[in-house]
């Protein structure tokens, strides 16, 4: 069995089984809520794990067959299935049990201009806590800490604690990168969508938005505009939280392993 999370590797796959060079069974995993057109080039893969149900338009547009869809979500971890109490995670990191929160991160990389993000959030004129996730930017981390605020922003390096500190999060401020907001769709975290990188981020930017599961900053829509429109309004949290969930797979890691052992049990 081969198993493939990026594409060009699947177009590999694909193309040794045409030529007969291998007859392994394939399954590709795709780690967007879109559907590159790269993926119309492997045809002969046995099945295509996609984030949603909703992806098989795409699929079909594809050219890809709707029975070789396994909507099964993009894996994660499973610790993001159950969410530590609230008052819980922020007792464990430090944080008041009152205070709304946000989570702020940028990806393993630390992308985007995370300090001006800081920067204008500083000047909501309501009281607030924020975790801030760096990930191995440490040139970004060692500017985070020298910042001066008016609010509290927890700075953290790369750490191993994102599903806590999800469960002590309102929202989560973030670059829309595909496992990230899977996470926090298991979580039913509100995602404000910030630095899209062109293409396929931009992409999965347009559909959770399109499903209600995420609020995007643009130029004339700023990020205290949304982090507001969220940590003021109960009913905007509730309803995006409701979306996130509905599009949430927990349970997706699991449910692929299960059917993979199923397959691997019926060949032996």
């Amino acid at each position: 069995m081969i198993i493939c999370t990026q594409v060009y590797t699947a177009q590999v796959v694909a193309l040794l089984k045409s030529s007969g060079c291998t007859k392994a069974f394939s399954i590709g995993i795709i780690t967007d809520f879109t559907i590159q057109t790269y993926w119309q080039d492997t045809l002969e893969l046995d099945y295509i794990v996609t984030a949603t149900s909703q992806l098989e338009y795409q699929l079909k547009q594809r050219g890809i067959p709707p029975q070789k869809m396994l909507s099964f979500g993009i894996p994660i971890d499973s610790k993001f299935k159950n969410r530590t109490p609230t008052a819980v995670a922020r007792r464990s990191l430090g944080l008041s049990e009152n205070l709304p929160t946000m989570l702020i991160m940028g990806g393993s990389m630390g992308f985007g201009k995370i300090d001006n993000e800081i920067k204008e959030l500083d000047l909501l004129d309501f009281e607030f806590q924020s975790i801030v996730v760096c990930g191995n930017n440490k040139k970004l981390f060692n500017k985070l800490m020298s910042l001066q605020t008016m609010h509290s922003f927890q700075v953290y390096s790369y750490t191993n604690q994102i599903d806590l500190m999800m469960s002590a999060a309102d929202l989560i401020v973030t670059k829309p990168g595909g496992v990230t907001t899977s996470e926090a769709l298991a979580m039913g975290l509100p995602i404000v969508i910030v630095n899209p990188i062109p293409g396929m981020e931009e992409r999965n930017a347009e559909f959770l938005c399109a499903a209600g599961a995420a609020i995007s900053v643009t130029k004339t829509f700023t990020l205290a505009e949304a982090v507001s429109m969220v940590l003021r309004y109960p009913q905007n949290k509730l309803r995006i939280s409701q979306a996130a969930f509905a599009l949430s797979h927990p349970d997706s890691t699991l449910t692929l392993c299960g059917f993979i052992e199923k397959q691997v049990n019926q060949m032996l």
